[in-house]
């Protein structure tokens, strides 16, 4: 399934992280104080009109209303927000932006 057929829309989708990315990443568990980060923000800004944007952050389902505040206060244009990440050490996915070829794992013992 193509994302744009998973998301019904014809934009291409990014996803993009909360904490670390759009916001410095010591907020934890006091979101609504959260220091964004402008550039980052006004680069989502830039592209909303181009781009189907979610938001997919490890956060809490119950901190979903104090993050969705929050980004309403700082002008975050989302299309989704996605709360609750599965905790990893690695993600690797054919898909990704960055792909981890078949050496990748020979080379490092972590991994192994």
């Amino acid at each position: 399934m193509k994302p744009s057929e998973f998301w019904g829309t014809d934009k291409q989708a990014i996803i993009v992280d909360i904490d670390g990315t759009l916001c410095e990443d010591n907020s934890f568990p006091h979101y609504a104080k959260a220091i964004p980060k402008e550039g980052q923000i006004k680069f989502l800004q830039q592209i909303k009109e181009h781009y189907f944007i979610v938001l997919w952050s490890a956060r809490y389902e119950a901190d979903r209303e104090i993050t969705q505040t929050w980004l309403h206060s700082n002008n975050v244009p989302y299309d989704r927000l996605i709360l609750g990440k599965m905790p990893y050490d690695f993600f690797i996915d054919e898909n990704a932006y960055k792909k981890v070829d078949e050496f990748a794992f020979l080379e490092c013992p972590k991994l192994l």
